[in-house]
């Protein structure tokens, strides 16, 4: 089950050895975000008519064969209680840091993230009417949605250096 949070920032905990998918949401003002993408996976979504959004942190681990059915579930569970059925929403997946080049993480580790992205991305595909804004699969540590504009801010850095703001299509 994924775990919503209060406030602003789907926390993810480094020490923890649970396969969790963390999520927050919000409406109209405000920066929603995440941070430590290591070999984990981000989903921002965002309903330019509405100005809803939600941050998701989904931990690596979950991109394992044995936990890929729980992101399947987690996955649809974000999208049912944010309520994006009969609305058009924009979507970003992407994978952490270790999809950048130069990483310290195993091949394994590389390959765990991309098929955690092809699944949130495949249950992205249904009759949900997703917009998505990125292709293949770029990594990144740290992740900002602006909700009253939608502008979403990927870093390669947790600190926030070598930013990149993504355009809407």
């Amino acid at each position: 089950m994924a775990r919503f949070c209060e406030g602003s920032m789907a926390p993810y905990n480094v020490l923890s050895l649970t396969h969790e998918c963390t999520w927050v949401m919000g409406s109209t003002a405000g920066t929603l975000g995440s941070t430590s993408f290591g070999s984990c996976v981000g989903l921002v979504l965002w309903c330019p008519a509405t100005k809803e959004g939600v941050v998701a942190h989904y931990a690596g681990s979950l991109g394992h064969p044995t936990h890929q059915a729980q992101a399947r579930d987690d996955t649809q569970e974000i999208l049912l209680k944010a309520g994006t059925a009969g609305k058009a929403w924009n979507a970003w997946v992407f994978g952490g840091m270790s999809l950048s080049s130069g990483t310290l993480l195993s091949a394994s580790s590389v390959g765990q993230t991309k098929q955690l992205i092809d699944l949130v991305r495949a249950e992205l595909s249904g009759p949900n009417g997703f917009t998505h804004q990125l292709d293949g699969y770029p990594g990144y540590g740290k992740v900002s949605l602006d909700l009253a504009t939608g502008e979403v801010t990927l870093s390669v850095e947790a600190s926030g250096s070598g930013s990149r703001i993504l355009d809407l299509l």
